[in-house]
């Protein structure tokens, strides 16, 4: 009965007062329903339930609400079956519109379809003296200057909805950061966007390339695996390429490289990053200094932190000095597919 309902017409309003007066109520509940008295109903009404819930409709069919406006129209409800019947998906309409003609009366006049943009940024010069949470207040006054309206999630306590990647640490110097931003103003290209920001950013913050996502792509956190790293060590022993390209082999070549470090209940473990470097290679070796290129884990299922690492790398080249003297530039973050390393564009 629900299905004859869902697809009747007007003439089932006869049909609902002939039960009613047969002393049907509650029938939403199993223990008050009564079929035959809706089926008696029917029939004295000269109606068929299966002209209702079991007939196929074509297409050119006219239904009893048509001439009611929804603000979808039926050639937009049309496309979709189809589409469900080739098992395809469609996608978000906040990643574009799908035209289903909302948009385009009263009913929705005035409604912003937002769009979530994937940006790429540097943090060098000062910027990189700013934590990761002083970053993320530093982007959202920007675009509030910017007069770009951000997407907020819903709630009792909405935030911006900005996903980034991998936490860089305080004092690292980069050239490639990433940001997923989701905004409410759909009139907005990358191109533009990026010249709004940037004249609201300070020196050594800068947006560089820009994506409008599409719907499907990885998502930033739970996908980043690598980070493409240079380490910046002073040469004070004046080492020649030959012995740190040697010492850089050594190292790749061990089985396990143990060190120890402090885990999340504060306790001291020791672990093997061996496992979490992916290359290390001299990229130069001078009067000086020396520069090492190295990719390392850099995700959330798998991290090798860079204070872990620059104290293993300084042992193994038998250079005694803090490891804070040793700059760090990241270059790059990286997902993962068919065994290739890909950047986040």
């Amino acid at each position: 009965m629900e299905a004859v309902f869902a697809r009747g017409d007007r003439r089932l309003g006869a049909v609902l007062l002939e039960v009613f007066k047969n002393g049907a109520k509650f029938d939403g509940w199993s223990e008050h329903f009564d079929l035959d008295r809706w089926l008696n109903a029917m029939e004295k009404e000269g109606l068929d339930p299966s002209f209702y819930a079991h007939r196929e409709r074509s297409y050119d069919e006219v239904f009893p609400w048509d001439h009611i406006d929804v603000g979808v129209t039926k050639e937009f409800l049309i496309r979709e079956n189809e589409t469900a019947r080739n098992d395809k998906i469609t996608k978000d309409c906040r990643h574009g519109c799908n035209g289903c003609g909302i948009n385009t009366n009263d009913i929705g006049r005035g409604l912003l379809m937002s769009k979530i943009m994937r940006i790429k940024f540097v943090k060098n010069e000062d910027m990189i003296y700013i934590s990761h949470l002083d970053v993320q207040r530093l982007l959202q006054r920007a675009f509030r200057r910017a007069d770009v309206e951000l997407s907020f999630s819903q709630g009792f306590n909405p935030h911006p909805k900005m996903s980034y990647g991998n936490a860089l640490a305080l004092g690292v110097e980069s050239f490639g950061e990433y940001v997923d931003i989701e905004i409410e103003n759909e009139d907005i290209d990358c191109k533009e966007l990026m010249e709004r920001i940037n004249k609201q950013l300070p020196d050594g913050m800068q947006f560089i390339k820009c994506i409008e996502l599409q719907g499907g792509e990885k998502a930033l956190a739970s996908n980043i695996i690598y980070g493409d790293y240079v380490f910046i060590i002073p040469n004070k022993l004046n080492l020649k390429e030959e012995l740190v390209s040697s010492k850089l082999e050594e190292m790749m070549d061990s089985e396990s490289i143990i060190t120890t470090k402090r885990n999340k209940k504060k306790k001291i473990v020791e672990i093997d990053i061996r496992p979490l470097i992916k290359t290390l290679s001299l990229i130069d070796a001078n009067e000086d200094e020396i520069k090492i290129s190295s990719v390392l884990a850099t995700g959330s299922k798998q991290n090798l932190n860079t204070n872990v690492f620059i104290p293993m790398l300084l042992e193994y080249l038998e250079i005694e000095m803090d490891p804070l003297d040793v700059d760090i530039v990241r270059n790059d973050l990286y997902f993962e597919e068919d065994g290739k390393m890909i950047t986040p564009f």
